[in-house]
């Protein structure tokens, strides 16, 4: 997301990536597409996280409620 927002800011920068010389429209587009799919990713995996640890703490807590005493 870093380099996205570093690219839309500062587009002479950007040189090194052959993005070629279409209009300054395309450009901004694919940069603001570029932040749009860092955004979603991230979002996307934080989601997955949260979804896991609930998961996971469920799984915890019924383990818990049927746990019997072993007998001596």
């Amino acid at each position: 997301m870093v380099v996205g927002i570093f690219a839309v800011l500062q587009p002479n920068d950007t040189t090194v990536v052959p993005i070629g010389r279409r209009r300054p429209w395309y450009r901004l587009m694919l940069y603001l597409l570029i932040i749009a799919f860092a955004f979603t990713t991230l979002s996307t995996y934080l989601h997955f996280r949260d979804v896991e640890l609930r998961y996971t703490r469920l799984a915890r807590a019924i383990a818990l409620e049927s746990a019997q005493r072993p007998e001596n």
